[in-house]
């Protein structure tokens, strides 16, 4: 699908064709798991904060000292839950689920939600796949209840089924996100 078809259609600020199409794909690379993307990593980290944390879970990161201050920082201001720098526990736990990953996607993790020591979800930061996509977050989970308030805490679209959220947010991916993210996953495959 082209740029010019998506605005055309209207819905380059909803969770549409393109963005469908990207989850299918992304959940075909990670076997077994659901991918639910969201307009920012760091938006997508707040509500792993805000939704998943509750008991006792913490989201550890792989972020200098710097970064992760900065982000704390934030959190502190608004209330919230920090995160935590990589530890042996955490990057153990990584590493177990980074298995599950096609070729290439292991490197977009930059988080970890870590729940009674073991690795939970998978946090990915997407950016790094198109120069002009800034910022996007997927969330990549076995557990279909952590998915499930995710997608109710990105804000009206997407759900499969019923979840009790804390905030909602506007973390919808938008189709602009969705066609650089498959057209880069397309150029990979045939350069690959």
């Amino acid at each position: 699908m082209s740029f010019r078809e998506i605005f055309d259609r209207h819905f380059f600020s909803n969770h549409h064709v393109e963005a469908r199409h990207l989850e299918t794909r992304l959940e075909a690379s990670f076997q077994g798991c659901e991918c639910v993307t969201f307009a920012s990593f760091p938006a997508l980290l707040t509500a792993a904060l805000d939704e998943l944390c509750d008991d006792g879970a913490t989201v550890h990161v792989a972020w200098d000292a710097s970064k992760t201050g900065a982000i704390n920082a934030f959190l502190r201001a608004s209330g919230r839950r920090e995160v935590q720098a990589w530890n042996k526990e955490a990057l153990s736990g990584v590493d177990a689920l980074r298995q599950r990953a096609a070729p290439g996607m292991a490197q977009h993790v930059c988080g970890v939600l870590m729940r009674d020591c073991t690795a939970a979800a998978l946090l990915l930061e997407m950016a790094g796949e198109s120069p002009l996509l800034l910022s996007a977050g997927v969330l990549v989970t076995q557990d279909g209840v952590l998915a499930e308030k995710v997608r109710w805490a990105r804000s009206s679209y997407g759900r499969r089924a019923k979840a009790t959220i804390h905030i909602a947010a506007n973390g919808r991916f938008s189709e602009f996100q969705a066609s650089l993210l498959n057209q880069a996953f397309d150029e990979t495959r045939q350069d690959g």
